[in-house]
């Protein structure tokens, strides 16, 4: 065997025996969450997921319309499991929280640490011991731990980024984090001096700056559609997860149907109305003008408004409720309709245009939403619109024949999925 030979050989039997670099397997850990994060999981359905060298760890973006979430699989196959769920977890975070598609503050760097604090708050330090997070990530009330122990509270220099990061509280959101660590800074560059040094995102922000400004609402709006349906299976089968309840509230009143309840509940009152026509001699008749009179029309609210009155509904949100039946009246006349369980015809009762009328509780018992749907199916002739005003606790209904409204009472939501308008009351 000549020398060359011998060599190329050698070469051969030295990387035959060197094993293989093993791909680092995703799937397994999202299977992992079905089981017990399925909001997340439906979320992830709608997410691309490529492997990538060009960033260090993970970063989620829109790419070609698609929602992406790249990551570094040398990245992720040093991390445990909690953490692989943590980094995902905290990707999905920027979707909900917009993130994303939303403009960036003035400045970015601080921008980008706020937002991984207010993400990050959330998911260490619960009761879901099953989500951890890699070393570097920044977390409010500990000192980044690249920079942990270093005497850097330099009198010359004043304080740095990471000694602010270590006083802060948790759970705020990112826009207080941004504000509160801006004042800081202000005030202390008046002292002598602040440093933006010690801390820094953990994931890749960079691609959110690519997204063209013209697509940005589009892309806004692709999103908003996979958390609403990510947010209505999970409120149908109760299957939040580790989803704070503070967190599922928000995401309820930013995603569902649930709108400006003020606003939307005038509406809909005024759409609830039926028009009737009268002579008028102001009007010129066009058939047979100056002969005889015109016609007006006269619209008439034709709304029913069922009261929650059940003892779940207590008296300051049926105080509220009041409060706010009195401004609907001096826009229009509707029907209102106390309920519990049942329905007793005297406290049913016409509430006029312009009447002023003080509220009061006439029933403390359970709650059953087919009492006002019956009695207004029964008269179906006579409404145009059924609102029903309660804490949203009780069973689904039967189909109402009439339009079918909820207005529901602060920090409650419907007891089941339902496509007909929500108004979510705010105080």
């Amino acid at each position: 065997m000549t020398t060359a030979n011998k060599a190329s050989s050698e070469k051969q039997i030295k990387e035959s025996e060197e094993p293989e670099k093993v791909k680092f397997n995703l799937d397994p850990h999202l299977i992992k969450m079905l089981e017990d994060e399925p909001f997340f999981c439906n979320i992830s359905r709608y997410v691309r997921k490529i492997p990538t060298d060009s960033i260090p760890t993970a970063g989620v973006t829109i790419l070609e319309d698609d929602i992406t979430m790249y990551y570094n699989e040398d990245f992720f196959a040093t991390l445990t499991p909690a953490e692989v769920r943590g980094v995902l977890k905290h990707e999905f975070y920027h979707l909900i929280f917009m993130h994303v598609s939303s403009r960036k503050k003035d400045k970015h760097l601080l921008w980008n640490i706020s937002t991984d604090l207010a993400i990050n708050s959330l998911l260490v330090g619960h009761a879901d011991k099953s989500t951890a997070l890699p070393d570097g990530c920044l977390l409010p009330g500990t000192r980044p731990k690249e920079v942990k122990g270093k005497q850097d509270k330099e009198e010359k220099h004043g304080l740095t980024l990471a000694d602010v990061i270590e006083t802060l509280p948790k759970n705020e959101s990112s826009e207080w984090y941004y504000d509160k660590i801006q004042q800081i800074a202000n005030e202390e560059m008046k002292k002598g001096g602040f440093s933006m040094t010690g801390a820094d995102s953990f994931d890749d922000h960079d691609m959110w700056e690519k997204i063209p400004e013209d697509k940005k609402d589009f892309y806004k709006e692709k999103i908003k559609s996979v958390i609403q349906k990510a947010a209505k299976n999970a409120d149908a089968n109760n299957s939040w997860g580790s989803v704070p309840s503070h967190i599922r509230e928000d995401i309820r009143t930013a995603f569902s149907n649930i709108v400006d309840w003020k606003s939307t509940l005038r509406r809909f009152a005024g759409i609830s109305q039926s028009a009737s026509s009268r002579n008028s001699l102001k009007r010129i008749n066009k058939k047979y003008p100056y002969i005889h009179p015109g016609r007006k029309k006269v619209r008439t609210a034709r709304l029913a408004v069922a009261v929650d009155m059940s003892g779940s509904v207590g008296d300051a949100d049926l105080e509220l409720l009041f409060g706010e039946l009195s401004t609907l009246a001096k826009q229009v006349s509707f029907y209102v309709i106390p309920f519990d369980t049942s329905i007793s015809e005297d406290e049913c009762f016409e509430w006029k245009k312009g009447q002023k009328i003080s509220g009061k509780r006439t029933r403390c018992g359970g709650t059953c939403f087919n009492a006002p749907t019956k009695w207004v199916n029964k008269r179906k002739r006579m409404f145009d619109g059924l609102l029903i005003l309660t804490d949203g606790m009780a069973d689904k209904p039967d189909p109402c024949y009439v339009r079918r409204g909820w207005v529901i009472t602060p920090n409650n939501t419907l007891a089941f999925p339902s496509k007909e308008i929500q108004i979510l009351m705010k105080k």
